[in-house]
């Protein structure tokens, strides 16, 4: 079953990376191999040629496809609408329980990103490729099918669970064109968000692609949960297709406009979707906005809200106000919704524990449900300073493992002298107990 993850918050990778580049000893370079003993000079050698030789062969099966197919129309945004809103990263992916991969977008100090593989549960890292194609967001189908995009240099895509990764053209059109987002329910089909916030769609694996001219505007986030059933999240609320994009229609309760420039995630699964989009404020000052979680279990029938942040929303009484969601705890701030079944969804939070002083952010934490959001268990990750979420990852076929990347103040003798520290968490009995993995590259 496919897992679908998402979190709204733009995380600061430039430290990451940096971290990452100086501490990454592991496979550094084209490494494919997933032996321990360190081939010889001559093996290396021929893997790296023939590796070469595949790349660019690939790269030229897709340019030809590429020239032969329709040249995509840059999509523009109606001037009505305000700027184009930013997408939901995606920088963490375990396929498995030991497979992950981390990738740090690409442009930082004007150098390429790195992708980092890790292949016993995150607790050492290598760095398999160095490409200006390497983005900030990452999907795989299952363990051997993923894509990373988001970046300035093409589309990676890889169908051996990353021994190796072809570098497939960006869609015709320009910078506007360039894929943000990608969502794929087979190998071939999927569907993507580009940087002007249009949808696009590809039927082989995302050599080529198709702009949906009928799909809505100023779109953030897009989930399928089959061939034809898909949502997309955008910035006058949330909408639904039940013939794989061609047409749309709006939920009604959540159809008003979004405010604001924050990411609007959208998780599915079946006929589950849950997803998480910013009200519009309380008055013309911009005061008193909220964000809202809303679920639905039979197919967009209907919907409820779970959770708000802020104050309570005169005209929403559906929407709880913090402080008295349906959640039983002092949460401030949801950053990541996911879906690892219909009935499975995951939440991972930052806020304060009861009794702490209002804005005294200071805890870690995932809350988790197996009955479709009726009731949730709460698990403290760490009890940290002003903790952001980075990353995190719950694979569907290991439903005891997960993991989070956390970004957190460590305070010295004055606020001044406080510093970031990344730490990756993970645990093993679903969340009854997380630790802090000391070998990766972050920590």
């Amino acid at each position: 079953m496919k897992f679908h993850v998402r979190w709204k918050k733009a995380a600061l990778y430039t430290a990451v990376v940096a971290v990452i580049a100086g501490a990454a000893v592991i496979g550094v370079g084209i490494a494919s191999s997933r032996d321990t003993s360190a081939p010889s000079p001559v093996r290396q050698f021929i893997r790296r040629k023939l590796s070469q030789a595949e790349n660019l062969a690939r790269q030229r099966e897709a340019s030809a496809a590429q020239a032969s197919s329709p040249t995509l129309p840059v999509i523009k945004v109606p001037a009505w609408e305000a700027n184009v809103i930013p997408a939901p990263q995606n920088p963490l992916v375990f396929s498995s329980a030991s497979e992950g991969w981390f990738s740090s977008a690409s442009g930082t100090y004007g150098g390429s990103g790195r992708l980092y593989e890790s292949t016993d549960a995150g607790h050492t890292w290598f760095s398999p490729l160095s490409s200006s194609a390497v983005g900030s967001y990452i999907d795989f189908l299952n363990s051997q099918d993923g894509w990373v995009v988001g970046g300035s240099g093409g589309i990676l895509r890889t169908t051996d669970g990353g021994a190796a990764w072809q570098t497939l053209p960006e869609p015709s059109g320009g910078s506007a064109n360039r894929i943000q987002v990608v969502d794929f329910v087979t190998p071939a089909v999927g569907w993507a968000v580009t940087a002007a916030s249009g949808l696009v769609a590809t039927t082989d694996g995302g050599s080529t692609w198709v702009a949906l001219s009928n799909a809505p505007h100023s779109i953030s986030d897009v989930c399928f949960a089959s061939q034809q059933d898909g949502w997309v999240t955008t910035r006058s609320g949330i909408y639904q297709s039940l013939d794989a994009g061609q047409s749309w229609s709006s939920s009604p309760e959540y159809s008003e406009p979004i405010a604001g420039d924050q990411p609007m995630a959208i998780a599915c699964s079946g006929s589950s979707a849950w997803a998480l989009l910013p009200l519009p404020p309380l008055n013309a000052a911009g005061y008193g906005s909220a964000e809202v979680l809303a679920g639905t279990s039979d197919n967009g029938a209907t919907w409820r809200a779970l959770y708000s942040t802020g104050w309570q929303v005169p005209e929403r009484p559906d929407v709880p106000a913090a402080g008295q969601s349906l959640l039983p705890l002092d949460t401030m701030d949801f950053n990541l919704v996911g879906l690892t079944g219909e009935q499975d969804l995951h939440l991972v939070a930052t806020g304060s524990t009861p009794g702490d002083t209002l804005g005294a952010d200071n805890l870690l934490g995932v809350a988790s449900s197996t009955d479709g959001g009726a009731s949730f268990s709460i698990q403290t990750i760490a009890d940290v300073n002003s903790p952001l979420i980075d990353g995190a990852s719950f694979p569907s076929d290991a439903p005891s493992d997960g993991w989070v990347l956390a970004e957190y103040q460590v305070l010295s003798n004055h606020a001044l002298n406080s510093s970031n520290v990344f730490t990756l968490y993970a645990t093993t009995n679903g969340g009854g107990d997380w630790t802090p993995i000391s070998g990766a590259p972050w920590g």
